[in-house]
């Protein structure tokens, strides 16, 4: 952004609150929390850690529980 031009500066700054604003209140998703769709690279560089952790995921209805749990 420190390239742009007053006007140009501005205007991108609304529409990255506005961004911000549209992905906090999207649904299943929290303050905190990163909704990612696609791809997924992850670099560590100078001896620090990185990771992924993923929950529970599923696609369609979620499984039935098991009713007689063993």
């Amino acid at each position: 952004m420190d390239d742009l031009g007053e006007e140009d500066r501005v205007r991108a700054a609304a529409g990255l609150r506005e961004l911000v604003t549209q992905v906090r209140q999207a649904p299943g998703v929290t303050v905190g929390e990163i909704a990612i769709s696609g791809n997924v690279h992850i670099q560590s560089t100078h001896g620090s850690v990185s990771a992924v952790k993923t929950g529970n995921v599923t696609m369609g209805n979620p499984p039935v529980p098991d009713a007689h749990p063993s």
